[in-house]
């Protein structure tokens, strides 16, 4: 019983030198960075690592070692594979995806399967080639083929582009030599969730990345406010803010909106100008027509007044730019009298010359729409001129 129990401590200890022998061995391996080597020697230093140290270590240890060494899982568990396989490491001549020239035939392959059509993606591309991601984005490139991000537009029907086409054309004529003055609302919310901007952060540590950079809290239903504010060439009105608990009807509009904003912010105004609101019902309801009548303020007519055309109406490119600024670096408001403070501040920032610039193509604009049709303001700005060239 004795002998058997000094054996059996004896293997206890032995397993005990071999275990520290081997994380001590581990240790020195790890040393080695694959940032420098070729893809063959990082091959190679696998199978070693894994020879040396299957008999004493678990697959997954070993898998986690040459992770922390800068191997990727997946490619460490595929080249195992290989190892129990009793395949070799070494690349075959020829064995990786094929590199391809471009020529006619490819050319028209490629106009054939991408022109026109939603882009797939370069991997799917580069599948049904038989060449790398990488590879296929040269040769698409090379095609002269130009990948561009879908924009968002409104969604109508038949008849609503066939009403917008004759809105257009009476809204063409009913703008010669009159000042544009633009109304419109939106909507602010504490937590800025629907802004796109600061979607992103960058690190090298991720340790040292706090929980309000890494995500953006927000509540389930975010305080908002409404905010209408007119635009033109000479600068913005006074806005008006109003808690979103019901929409704004004709009377709110006609006395906060019209009577204490847009009039004064009229008197600024020197030629002619014609007020372009947008097709809500408070802003074209018997009241307000009445109310603007009586004040000597022209509004353009509700049959010329096309529905669904954010892109001649410059004051969509405003409430962006406000936002933008608004919601920069990951703002969030802690109240909503917090959130007017500042989008009041920001509103300071927009100098005459923006609205200057901002105003300047307006019925530019509105007479391609005329020419060419909405169409044309889904293109890049430098396809849109040439397009409206060619017609």
């Amino acid at each position: 019983m004795q002998t058997n129990d000094l054996d059996s401590s004896r293997n206890h200890s032995q397993g005990l030198i071999d275990s520290y022998k081997s994380k001590m061995k581990v240790k020195m391996w790890s040393n080695v960075k694959m940032e420098g080597l070729k893809a063959s020697d990082r091959r190679k230093f696998c199978a070693n690592f894994y020879e040396n140290f299957s008999p004493v270590l678990r697959k997954s240890e070993i898998v986690a070692q040459l992770v922390d060494m800068g191997m990727k899982k997946s490619v460490v568990y595929k080249l195992i594979a290989q190892l129990e396989r009793g395949e070799s490491l070494e690349r075959k001549p020829g064995s990786g995806p094929q590199s391809i020239r471009m020529n006619q035939r490819l050319r028209q392959r490629l106009i054939k399967m991408l022109d026109g059509k939603i882009f797939p993606g370069y991997r799917k591309v580069g599948k049904k080639l038989g060449c790398s991601h990488e590879h296929a984005r040269k040769l698409i490139k090379e095609a002269g083929i130009n990948i561009r991000n879908r924009r968002k537009c409104p969604k109508t029907t038949v008849k609503q582009d066939k009403e917008q086409k004759t809105a257009i054309r009476k809204l063409r004529y009913a703008i010669k030599g009159k000042d544009l003055i633009i109304d419109d609302e939106s909507y602010f919310d504490v937590d800025g969730r629907d802004f796109s901007g600061s979607s992103r952060y960058a690190f090298q540590d991720i340790s040292n990345v706090s929980k309000d950079v890494m995500c953006r809290p927000h509540s389930k239903f975010p305080a908002k406010i409404m905010i209408w504010i007119a635009i033109s060439s000479e600068g913005h009105s006074v806005p008006y803010f109003k808690e979103s608990k019901g929409a704004i009807d004709a009377n709110i509009y006609i006395e906060e909106a019209l009577k204490k904003r847009l009039i004064p912010f009229l008197k600024h105004h020197s030629g002619k100008p014609l007020f372009w609101p947008d097709k809500a019902s408070c802003h074209y309801a018997k009241r307000t027509l009445e109310f603007l009548a009586n004040n000597s303020i022209d509004i353009v007519e509700k049959q010329s007044n096309p529905t669904n055309a954010p892109q001649l109406r410059p004051i969509e490119t405003f409430w962006s730019h406000l936002k933008a600024k608004v919601y920069a670096n990951g703002y969030q408001a802690s109240s909503i009298d917090d959130l007017i403070r500042k989008i009041k501040k920001e509103l300071k920032t927009f100098s005459l010359g923006y609205f200057q610039n901002l105003m300047k193509n307006i019925k530019k604009n509105i007479i391609i729409a005329d020419k060419f049709g909405m169409d044309v303001f889904l293109m890049p700005s430098k396809y849109k001129k040439v397009f409206s060239a060619r017609k």
